[in-house]
């Protein structure tokens, strides 16, 4: 599993790279799997197998769990 230092109670801005089983999602369909992982006040941007992605982190559980999406980084806003 990928781990992040994320904070809870900050705002994070990642971008994410989806496969090709998930390029077909819509961007509220994506948000709605970042506030099933601790997120709240998400918002996804942009099309294709790039999305850019900012939400404020409220979940104590820093492990993200393999299924998810490709994420390298999360830069704090």
């Amino acid at each position: 599993m990928i781990k992040f230092s994320l904070r809870i109670g900050e705002s994070y801005i990642a971008q994410i790279e989806l496969d090709e089983s998930q390029v077909s999602l819509t961007n509220d369909a994506i948000a709605h799997d970042f506030q099933n992982l601790g997120f709240t006040t998400v918002t996804v941007t942009g099309e294709g197998d790039t999305r850019t992605i900012t939400g404020k982190w409220e979940n104590d559980n820093s492990e993200w769990p393999e299924h998810t999406y490709h994420v390298e980084s999360w830069k704090k806003l």
